[in-house]
């Protein structure tokens, strides 16, 4: 499987048949080595009120996915019809109306500004996760933050968030209730040994 595009759809068609889909996921971390773990919103259409150390979403059509993860992390607050396509899934309605915010998304979701003085962001492995309700091929970036303060949950989607050793993240995971996918990419993470600590 190489995520050739074979089509384009509708987000909402793409989650209810369950369509092989493109997506990022950013891992955030700070200098410190913590983890950032945020609670997902209980108006999420997939997992809502769950726990993720991963923040990301779908590539929009014609986006490649260093432009999907740039973007993933800038609120924009813009609900548009969207777009995806099975094995490359990738969520825009209409092009032309998207603004350059919505598609230039570590800033969607944590309005995370990807630029030297605050954030830096590097490709790490790309992941397949065959899920009930969500099946996607990931592309995986960490995003380490330089002004971990920074960080905003304006949109909607994210209702807390905290930094997290990672000892205290695994403790967490055997508590709560994780999004499968994002757990799925944590245990590849740490499985690669491209967490990143402290020295």
């Amino acid at each position: 499987m190489n995520g050739t595009v074979v089509g384009v759809f509708r987000r909402a068609y793409v989650e209810k048949h369950n369509l092989l889909h493109r997506a990022v996921g950013i891992f955030v971390q700070n200098e410190a080595g913590e983890v950032y773990v945020h609670r997902r919103a209980p108006t999420k259409s997939v997992h809502p009120n769950m726990y993720d150390m991963f923040v990301g979403g779908l590539v929009v059509a014609g986006e490649t996915v260093d432009q999907a993860a740039s973007k993933h992390g800038k609120v924009d607050n813009l609900h548009r019809p969207q777009l995806v396509s099975p094995t490359s899934v990738i969520m825009v309605g209409h092009r032309r109306r998207l603004s350059r915010k919505l598609r230039n998304e570590a800033s969607e979701e944590l309005g995370i500004q990807v630029c030297p003085d605050v954030a830096d962001i590097t490709p790490m492995f790309t992941h397949e996760f065959m899920g009930p309700r969500n099946r996607v091929f990931v592309s995986c970036y960490r995003v380490v933050m330089h002004k971990p303060d920074t960080i905003r949950h304006d949109d909607g989607e994210v209702v807390w968030g905290q930094w997290m050793s990672v000892e205290n993240l695994k403790q967490m995971i055997e508590a709560e209730q994780f999004v499968p996918g994002g757990l799925a990419m944590w245990k590849e993470t740490v499985r690669r040994e491209v967490v990143f600590h402290k020295q």
